[in-house]
């Protein structure tokens, strides 16, 4: 049987795990004690919170951007990992029983490659700190809770973007939307990205959301661009392109994700080194907007594209169906499909049931 180690006890033993320690996993009940170890010369990768994410009734563990940028900058630090926490900026520590990190004499600027905020409400405040800490940042992760309150806006996010831009060369974004309220922003183009070679986003972050206009009727129109523009969003040097769908998108617009590349294969030209393009499609997240659904409408239309089943096609709509499928095959980039069910990605020869 597991033996209890009370909250006074944790702390050097706590100390002593992270001196000594290259990697190390967290959860949230020891955030409170982590300002206790200064010297951590053999730590390489930390990652705080559990991997199980929290529902949304449930207060997310708040950390300090000082606690962080203080790891952030030990010696052999390369990898952080933050899950469902909640990242806030601490003005007053006054109240602190530790010194703030400025007075330490390990203050220094990071030397992290990864940092990973993994369904982590943070604003831009703190992210522009974290930012301004990293001087060889090559790989960045943001997925935002479900519950998601006074977190960073999209345009505040490439804002802040722009400090790590020269270093940058892997991102990650994710919504985390199915059935939320639309954004007041949009994610400008990340054309100025030179460095960045991967990228995986949800298209909607750049192209905007479309709700069931019956369902939420009160809901204020959003600025939203066409799906066929989506190729102006990528920098010109990316390598690997992974697209996070909104199946809700796809239920509002069924020809979203074929607009989607085609407009790709239209920028062919801009995009010398793409590689492959992978689509992944959430089931659960489909199944989910599917149970939300309170219209016919709605109902009727995932049906169509959930079940492979589009019904008869115009011969007009056959021939673009063909027309399409040659265009992909010449374009020279390897398209796979992953519809998280855990079997990984498989390639595609045709475009499936859209």
């Amino acid at each position: 049987m597991e033996q209890l180690v009370s909250f006074p006890e944790r702390e050097p033993m706590l100390s002593k795990r992270l001196q000594n320690s290259q990697q190390i996993s967290l959860d949230q009940s020891d955030v409170p004690n982590l300002r206790a170890c200064y010297h951590c010369p053999a730590l390489e990768t930390l990652q705080i919170g559990t991997a199980t994410a929290l529902r949304d009734h449930e207060l997310q563990t708040p950390i300090d951007t000082d606690t962080l940028i203080h790891y952030m900058g030990q010696p052999s630090m390369r990898t952080m990992i933050l899950q469902d926490m909640r990242v806030v900026v601490t003005d007053d520590r006054s109240q602190s029983r530790y010194p703030p990190i400025e007075d330490l004499h390990l203050n220094r600027l990071g030397r992290l490659s990864s940092l990973e905020l993994r369904r982590v409400n943070i604003n831009a405040d703190a992210l522009v700190k974290l930012f301004r800490t990293c001087t060889d940042l090559r790989a960045f992760t943001l997925t935002r809770p479900s519950g998601d309150r006074a977190a960073v806006l999209l345009d505040e996010l490439a804002d802040n973007l722009r400090n790590v831009s020269c270093s940058l060369t892997s991102l990650t974004l994710g919504y985390n939307s199915v059935h939320k309220s639309p954004e007041i922003t949009l994610l400008p183009s990340l054309r100025n990205m030179k460095t960045l070679l991967h990228l995986q986003i949800d298209p909607s972050m750049y192209l905007g959301r479309r709700l069931c206009p019956y369902r939420l009727p009160n809901h204020p129109v959003v600025v939203t661009r066409p799906a066929s523009s989506f190729a102006d969003l990528l920098p010109d040097g990316v390598q690997t392109l992974t697209l996070d769908i909104d199946m809700e998108q796809v239920m509002r617009l069924p020809d979203y994700r074929r607009d989607i590349i085609t407009s790709i294969i239209g920028a062919r030209a801009h995009l010398p080194n793409l590689a492959e393009i992978t689509l992944f499609e959430d089931e659960a997240a489909g199944a989910a907007a599917v149970n939300m659904c309170s219209c016919g409408q709605c109902y009727r239309q995932v049906g169509r594209i959930w079940r492979g089943n589009p019904g008869r096609r115009s011969a007009d709509e056959t021939q673009e169906r063909r027309e399409f499928v040659k265009q992909l095959r010449k374009m020279d980039v390897k398209l796979f499909r992953d519809i998280g069910d855990g079997a990984g990605r498989y390639e595609c020869t045709a475009w499936g049931s859209a």
